[in-house]
């Protein structure tokens, strides 16, 4: 065999191994170009998966903030009116016939001696009212009717607010009935 056969020989060969070689990196660059796109929609679908539970959980706090706002107007619009009408209550009951009221309060003193602090509202009329015993303080309380009566063993706190109070924690339930149904 002369030197230019074998050259070609060596060389056709070289250019087949060459194009064999070539034949599997580009079949191993299209496998790995089909790997690389799968895992892109792979990790799009992911992406988008959690971008929308993302949204779903976003709106979910939204919906639920929104009802814990309305829910808190809500109580804050029956909280004034509560307050409303226990201040209306307040009127009317220190425009009412205070004698009557005064003496249906000194009623309830226990008979013993005490002080008794009047509010300032109805401090001279209780002055006349004063039951046997009684010594009346030269202290009133201020924007208050009724009277607290204290003795050596017992306080009772008859003023027209913590009357109201109390009322309106009694009856709570039945307040609310009927301010709010």
């Amino acid at each position: 065999m002369s030197f230019e056969s074998l050259q070609k020989t060596i060389l056709d060969e070289a250019a087949m191994q060459a194009k064999q070689v070539k034949g599997e990196i580009e079949d191993q660059i299209e496998s790995e170009k089909e790997r690389i796109s799968d895992l892109a929609h792979t990790i799009e679908d992911s992406v988008a998966q959690s971008a929308e539970m993302e949204g779903v959980m976003k709106a979910r706090q939204i919906r639920q903030e929104a009802e814990l706002d309305g829910r808190a107007d809500v109580l804050r619009a029956k909280q004034e009116e509560l307050e409303t009408t226990k201040v209306a209550l307040r009127e009317k009951l220190l425009s009412a016939d205070s004698d009557v009221l005064l003496k249906a309060l000194l009623s309830l003193v226990p008979k013993e001696s005490g002080t008794i602090v009047a509010g300032d509202v109805h401090a001279e009329q209780l002055r006349d009212l004063m039951p046997d015993g009684c010594s009346f303080a030269e202290k009133t309380i201020q924007n208050e009717g009724g009277f607290i009566f204290t003795s050596e063993h017992t306080e009772l706190n008859v003023t027209i607010s913590h009357l109201i109070d109390q009322l309106f924690i009694t009856h709570r339930a039945d307040i609310a009935r009927e301010l709010f149904s």
